[in-house]
């Protein structure tokens, strides 16, 4: 990235919407810079590029002025007209080896005429090697009223995607979780489906895929093993170059033994990124 101040500055581009850039940096972290201070800009990766009223795809290179190199010839662009860029990793044959990991920690506790205390901690850390996704999710929840505990469970979460062409994907999935205080100690579930990535970008991620389990579990001392359906949903979209983040992710198992009914999963929320880490 030339500035117009004759700045020069290196990372990998990751998006640009709303009139910013966003830069990733080894020596600085995540980089906000505003696009009207951009000379020029250099990129070795394809980029989905919107304009007003055309979108292109192809990389950004700098030869007399800013230009955009795509299958076709090489543009002249003015950099100010860019609504959105970003790299949309389905389509790409060459996704990024890539570890990405957070920890979520929540603490409450009250006193007054009753005393309440809880305790949420989640984790998540999702890797990515060429076209295969490995996600593994930890939850542990801990709720006390009056030295009564009132919640006490742990959830353990693997999911494996494979992406094939167009979107489509194999996935296979595990959880283990189990919860004394409702008599599950545990419950263990094993599947294989197939999904469809609507959206894998930058910016936004949008699937959904459906499966068969094996579900074996100790409910109130009794064991069973049985089989299920496993519907899920997972969206992600940030905002605000970055810093604002929208996320859903829920599944479904209806387990098919008679009068089983289904064990329904969900996480919902925003996220505020104060930095790179907070």
């Amino acid at each position: 990235v030339v500035m117009k101040n004759g700045d020069q500055l290196t990372g990998d581009l990751d998006s640009i919407k709303a009139g910013r850039l966003v830069l990733l940096t080894a020596y600085a972290g995540q980089l906000t810079i505003q696009l009207d201070q951009v000379a020029t800009l250099q990129t070795d990766e394809d980029f989905q590029l919107r304009l007003v009223g055309s979108q292109r795809s192809g990389r950004f290179v700098a030869r007399e002025g800013q230009q955009y190199l795509s299958d076709d010839a090489d543009q002249l662009l003015a950099l100010q007209n860019i609504t959105l860029a970003d790299q949309h990793r389905v389509a790409a044959t060459d996704l990024v080896r890539q570890l990405d990991s957070r920890v979520d920690v929540a603490l409450a506790s009250s006193h007054g005429n009753s005393t309440a205390r809880s305790y949420n901690t989640l984790i998540e850390s999702q890797f990515l090697h060429g076209q295969n996704s490995h996600m593994l999710t930890f939850m542990l929840a801990r709720e006390e009223g009056n030295g009564v505990t009132t919640k006490d469970l742990l959830d353990l979460d693997y999911g494996y995607k494979r992406y094939k062409a167009k979107g489509w994907y194999g996935a296979a999935n595990g959880e283990y979780y189990q919860d004394p205080l409702k008599d599950i100690k545990p419950r263990i579930s094993l599947g294989i489906g197939t999904g469809y990535q609507f959206v894998l970008s930058n910016l936004k991620k949008l699937s959904a895929e459906v499966g068969i389990s094996a579900v074996q579990e100790n409910l109130a001392g009794e064991e069973s093993l049985s089989g299920a359906v496993r519907l899920a949903l997972d969206y992600q979209q940030y905002f605000w170059s970055k810093r604002l983040e929208l996320f859903h992710r829920n599944s479904l198992l209806s387990i098919l033994e008679s009068g089983r009914g289904e064990v329904i999963s969900s996480s919902s929320g925003i996220r505020l990124a104060f930095n790179q880490r907070v």
